[in-house]
């Protein structure tokens, strides 16, 4: 029998962290969709909440054995059929990369040996699914982005980024509906300054 891909932190007496080892990707996003909402439809759990490779669960009353509470998702994980994708809306979103509102786009395109030009392409071709929102009101961790972009974040971080900023972090890159306070130290690279929202089904 193969082992649960997952393991269980308690983070308090009403409070678990599931947290998956796999990076990130739409086969790790189905298993954390559809074990959510397997797991919300129990009477213990109160709440249930997703990141970018865990869920949140908020247990109704404290529990009273960890080992036994594990035992209990490993079987109800393995009890678990893929949950496919609801269908889905495709956002055309339209960005500016002209150099007084793109920061980084130089340094980046430099740090990967690319021209911006094609820094550009592979960034703006690419086709991005959200796996969750968070750290800032509406912030979209979006999934997709080209091998080629992948770049370790700033060693000094910014203290604050304008709201329309589109970033470079790592594995991804996001979109910030915000702008970000003081107290966040943003690492990403800013690729961007603008951006326009449409929907296209």
């Amino acid at each position: 029998m193969s082992p649960v891909p997952f393991r269980v932190v308690a983070l308090h007496p009403k409070a678990l962290l599931l947290e998956w080892e796999q990076e990130p990707s739409d086969h790790l996003l189905e298993q954390l969709l559809g074990f959510k909402q397997l797991l919300q439809d129990q009477d213990e759990v109160s709440r249930c909440t997703m990141g970018y490779k865990a869920l949140m669960l908020h247990l109704s009353k404290d529990f009273t054995s960890l080992s036994i509470l594990k035992e209990l998702l490993h079987a109800r994980y393995k009890t678990l059929v893929t949950t496919e994708f609801p269908p889905a809306v495709h956002w055309k979103i339209p960005v500016c990369y002209e150099e007084t509102h793109a920061q980084d786009l130089a340094s980046l395109a430099q740090a990967l040996n690319k021209t911006p030009d094609e820094v550009i392409q592979l960034h703006s071709t690419a086709s991005y699914r959200v796996c969750f929102i968070g750290f800032l009101p509406g912030f979209l961790y979006l999934n997709g982005l080209s091998q080629e972009l992948f770049l370790p974040r700033k060693e000094k971080p910014l203290l604050k980024v304008p709201k329309g900023a589109v970033a470079i972090g790592g594995k991804q890159t996001g979109i910030y509906p915000i702008s970000s306070k003081e107290y966040f130290k943003i690492k990403e690279q800013m690729i961007s300054g603008k951006f326009k929202i449409s929907s296209h089904g």
